[in-house]
């Protein structure tokens, strides 16, 4: 395993004596190293705490106004960033408009 990943990928695997995770699928069964895993929905605990699933709720539906204010915070970051300074990148912090 530690070769296939190195010779298909390029990713070296650092621990060779970690568990595997068995993945079913309808073709056929694969194993994953976790270190080369990333989780990904929601975990039980959060799903059944109402407070936690009103709070994503919210920050994921956004009306229009409050999605522009949070994509002008990000591109505020992102342009006083250190690495957009070296690479001389340039943002326009006002959304385009355009005509409906």
């Amino acid at each position: 395993m530690l070769e296939y990943f190195n010779r298909q990928y390029g990713v070296k695997i650092r621990d060779s004596n970690q568990p595997l995770l068995e993945v079913r699928q309808k073709r056929g069964t694969i194993y994953l190293p976790p270190e080369l895993c990333t989780m990904v929905g929601i975990p039980t605990n959060v799903r059944e705490d109402f407070h936690a699933m009103m709070a994503i709720k919210k920050s994921i539906f956004l009306d229009p106004t409050e999605k522009i204010h949070h994509m002008q915070e990000l591109s505020k970051m992102i342009a006083g960033s250190a690495i957009a300074k070296e690479w001389d990148l340039q943002l326009s912090l006002d959304p385009d408009q355009i005509e409906a």
